[in-house]
């Protein structure tokens, strides 16, 4: 069995953790472009609007 290298694992886990937060703002910045969420950039803070709201309970209605 190879040894085990945690600066590997440890690398590779801060690497999937970027990756996830990338697709997060991706996602945050095409909800606020649908006027579904406005994101504050200073506090990395979002905030859903009545259109997102009513959005989300639309999709759940009808699913």
């Amino acid at each position: 069995m190879p040894p085990y290298n945690i600066q590997k694992t440890f690398t590779e886990n801060i690497s999937a953790q970027r990756e996830n937060q990338a697709k997060i703002l991706n996602a945050l910045i095409l909800l606020e472009d649908l006027g579904y969420v406005v994101l504050n950039p200073a506090t990395d803070e979002s905030c859903i609007t009545i259109p997102g709201l009513i959005k989300i309970n639309n999709t759940v209605l009808h699913n």
